[in-house]
């Protein structure tokens, strides 16, 4: 059986259900409020589907901390027949914005998700559990993880010895990029892996970067002010940088014909579907 969710509303119809004979997953909770206490009720929810197979996950743009990413891992150790996992867990925001705010990451992360170094190192030691798991995808962008908490994550993950298919996206986490061999040398202890994808890059701007703390802080109100009245439709970005963000795949402004996410959203469903 198939259980389909892609209406955010339909977060506390999931969490009340009681039909857990289901093999695939296909939750669409972005934008949704959810924090760590929904994020609990979310992970408990989970641990009872124990005959799922394949999952997708989509929580971006929520308010989850390491006590929340904790508890969807707990609730997806459970699932001993996963094969077949995707976890969005980062600030949807177009990369253009995010390039300017990679430098400013310190002052944002009260607007979304933010396991931080303890939330991703304890949703691996969670997943390395799922000993049957084939096909993993995991996108933490801007989750203020650090050096440390990427590592453990990978580490972690490289124990389901049984994984395929592994495409990890953990950029803007404020990330020394001189020990990203390690990720790599965990990565290729993998057996059965046939395929990997990792973005683990960080993108500087010196301008910025030079600026006091006070105006980093100014200069990033202003930056995510303008991005929020843009969704809003507000204000018109011009052909250039609009084209730029469709280029992108990522904004959506509720004023433009843009559709290229909902247009995903429903491959996606089909393709569960089948």
């Amino acid at each position: 059986m198939i259980l389909f969710k892609s209406n955010k509303n339909s977060f506390q119809k999931f969490i009340g259900s009681t039909e857990y004979s289901f093999t695939k997953l296909d939750l669409q909770f972005k934008d949704n409020n959810i924090g760590n206490e929904q994020a609990l009720e979310l992970g408990q929810t989970l641990a009872k589907y124990t005959q799922i197979e394949k999952l997708i996950l989509n929580l971006v743009s929520n308010y989850i901390e390491p006590k929340g990413a904790l508890q969807l891992g707990t609730g997806l150790a459970n699932l001993k027949n996963l094969l077949f996992l995707e976890v969005y867990l980062q600030l949807k925001i177009c990369a253009r914005i995010a390039t300017v705010l990679y430098i400013l990451v310190k002052n944002i992360f009260n607007r979304s998700n933010n396991i931080r170094s303890n939330g991703a190192t304890a949703l691996g030691l969670k997943l390395k559990q799922c000993l049957n798991l084939k096909n993993l995808q995991l996108v933490l962008n801007f989750n203020n993880i650090g050096t440390d908490g990427v590592n453990n994550l990978v580490f972690h993950i490289a124990q389901c010895k049984k994984i395929q298919y592994l495409t990890l996206i953990v950029s803007q986490n404020l990330y020394e990029d001189s020990n990203t061999y390690k990720i790599k040398k965990q990565i290729f202890k993998m057996d059965q892996l046939v395929n990997f994808y990792l973005e683990i890059d960080q993108k500087e701007n010196d301008e910025i970067e030079d600026l006091t703390e006070q105006q980093q802080i100014e200069e990033t109100e202003k930056v995510l002010d303008d991005f929020m009245e843009q969704e809003e439709g507000d204000i018109d970005l011009g052909d250039s940088d609009y084209d730029q963000c469709m280029d992108e795949g990522e904004y959506d402004g509720k004023d433009t014909n843009f559709q290229q996410d909902e247009d995903k959203d429903i491959q996606v469903n089909d393709q569960i579907q089948e």
